[in-house]
């Protein structure tokens, strides 16, 4: 029923809206959105934890989404699974931790074990290949941290490992600024508006910090299952999730109603975010003389 009362209340405008710069985003760092249909139901995020029990990821707009990375660790388990079939494998815990080996000689050196029985020799290696390349290893991260401890004088090991990864992370570093450079340069900050988001969901949104207030007066599972009961009164009936927290006589007789109402205050959770910008705009300023 909520989730009913949740899809009937969707703004047909705003929706319109955020596709509309999502796609203008896209298009700024030359990506090309395409769509897919999958064969069969599809939801994510049903390992999640918090006081509504949702499970479902939603878009902070209202609509269920499927995050990049559950879509990404998706497709790793499909491409470990035609590995291993490739290879005739059962292990998928030893197949996993020799694929995502960061050590190519030591790759190599555990690849005979693993291809004992191909049923194509080619076809089972270039499709371990295909899977490394797109999710195995850290590549040029685990390269530079073994390259990087050093005895006596450097030798071409370390060096010549140097020639093919610093350059390919200047590239890749290169790209990355360039695609911030396009997403920022027309950003506009509206704190007035942004301040005014976080209270949309009246309390909603800081639910699971309100439960650790009140596991401070009462057990966790009691706290979890005192306010799951007021968040769902307050999704339905669109109030405050304050406000059905103390018509709660345990709740109103426990705990400080300030402390709840503080714990709801998204401005208590931006942590040291405002010092570190202001660190990096500095140091920014400075090399380009400008402090």
């Amino acid at each position: 029923m909520a989730v009913k009362q949740a899809a009937a209340r969707a703004d047909d405008a705003l929706l319109k809206a955020w596709q509309t710069r999502w796609q203008q985003t896209a298009a700024a760092v030359q990506a090309e959105p395409f769509t897919l249909r999958t064969d069969w139901r599809l939801v994510t995020g049903l390992g999640r934890k918090g006081p509504l029990e949702v499970g479902f990821t939603f878009h902070r707009y209202g609509f269920p989404i499927l995050p990049g990375s559950s879509l990404k660790g998706l497709a790793r388990a499909w491409g470990l699974l035609r590995v291993a079939e490739a290879l005739d494998v059962a292990d998928l815990g030893r197949l996993d931790a020799a694929l995502s080996q960061d050590d190519n000689e030591k790759f190599e050196k555990e690849w005979p074990a693993l291809a004992q029985a191909p049923k194509s020799a080619a076809v089972a290696r270039r499709t371990a290949d295909g899977w490394r390349e797109l999710f195995g290893t850290t590549a040029n991260a685990g390269q530079a941290m073994e390259v990087m401890i050093q005895e006596n004088e450097r030798d071409a090991s370390a060096w010549k490992t140097e020639w093919i990864i610093v350059p390919e992370s200047f590239v890749m570093a290169s790209a990355i600024l360039q695609h911030l450079q396009n997403i920022f340069s027309g950003l506009v900050v509206r704190k007035v508006r942004m301040e005014k988001n976080t209270h949309l969901l009246k309390g909603l949104l800081l639910s699971e910090a309100v439960m650790f207030v009140l596991a401070d007066a009462m057990p966790l599972p009691e706290a979890h299952e005192r306010v799951y009961e007021a968040s769902m009164k307050a999704f339905e009936k669109e109030t405050n999730l304050l406000d059905e927290l103390l018509k709660d006589p345990e709740v109103k007789r426990l705990c400080d109603r300030k402390k709840i109402a503080e714990a709801m205050n998204a401005a208590n959770y931006t942590g040291l975010s405002a010092e570190t910008v202001a660190i990096i705009k500095r140091k920014i300023e400075a090399k380009l003389g400008k402090g």
